[in-house]
């Protein structure tokens, strides 16, 4: 795991503490397998011979097409086909370029809206029966939560770690649902607390390359004009630079989360082939006095 410390049950309080006005990464070991969307999202695999469970897991197809149909409406979701390719030389450093064009130029990569009723088929399918280039389809940073709301009824309670007004200070909460995926190294303008529901994934950290807070007011202003482009003072989805080594890896399973803090470099991949679900929320802590005030809940 690196130098990624583990934690079992910290209150909210030691976690701001030590981890979210440190800036220093944490994985939460099983903290969240009381989550109702690790049984509602999820079933054992069946062989298809003997009907037997396997040990791998599968998308519970039946729990999201009955809520669509009581939502009366089936949502578009953004899916990603293709894949990443995580040896594909990289573009020349300190050269921006937009997120998607960086990507494009890596792979056959695209990104479009189906509705889920249509993901949910394709994904269930036998990946020979298939185009080669939809059997890994991807739904990635999608805000399937506000898609079909009563999705949100299998994330409460809300993880503590989270902002107490969760509307107020949660600025984004994505699901990522496929097989065999890939998202490169890049970094997030907000905190980001992130949560295996089904299968496995590596994700390995980096640390940013400098820190705000010893940054003048002049350095500040110009930081947030680059946030709200997405910059950061960096190209996004940028190669390691020489020299420059991982903070640490870890491995999450269903029920584990990881805190990777503003602005820190990573990049996700699951394990083998095997189906993996996760959410993430960005958030910001509120500041009372240029102080964080942590309130349990």
């Amino acid at each position: 795991m690196g130098k990624i410390q583990l934690v079992r049950d910290i209150s909210r309080t030691t976690f701001i503490k030590d981890f979210l006005q440190e800036s220093i990464p944490c994985v939460f070991k099983s903290q969240f397998s009381h989550l109702p969307a690790l049984t509602r999202w999820v079933r054992p695999e069946k062989d298809d011979f003997s009907g037997q469970e396997r040990s791998r897991q599968a998308l519970r197809i039946d729990h999201f097409l009955r809520l669509i149909s009581e939502n009366g409406r089936d949502p578009f979701v953004d899916v990603e086909t293709g894949r990443f390719n995580p040896d594909v030389q990289r573009l020349v450093e300190g050269q921006f370029t937009s997120p998607m064009q960086t990507v494009s130029q890596q792979t056959d990569f695209t990104r479009t809206e189906i509705p889920l009723s249509l993901f949910l088929k394709i994904h269930s399918a036998v990946p020979e029966s298939l185009p080669e280039s939809m059997r890994n389809i991807y739904l990635a940073q999608t805000p399937l939560l506000e898609s079909l709301p009563a999705l949100k009824s299998d994330f409460l309670p809300l993880p503590k770690y989270l902002p107490a007004e969760a509307e107020k200070h949660v600025y984004g909460c994505s699901a990522w649902i496929g097989r065999n995926t890939y998202t490169p190294r890049h970094f997030d303008p907000n905190e980001n607390l992130y949560v295996m529901i089904a299968g496995r994934k590596k994700i390995t950290l980096w640390e940013p390359e400098y820190n705000t807070k010893d940054l003048n007011t002049s350095d500040m202003e110009k930081l947030n004009k680059n946030r709200k482009k997405g910059i950061l003072g960096n190209r996004n989805f940028g190669a390691a630079k020489d020299g420059e080594v991982e903070y640490g890896h870890c491995v999450l399973e269903p029920g584990d989360g990881l805190f990777i803090p503003e602005r820190w470099w990573h990049e996700v991949a699951s394990i083998e082939e095997e189906f993996t679900a996760s959410v993430n929320w960005w958030f910001k802590e509120p500041y009372e006095n240029d102080k964080i005030t942590p309130i349990e809940h």
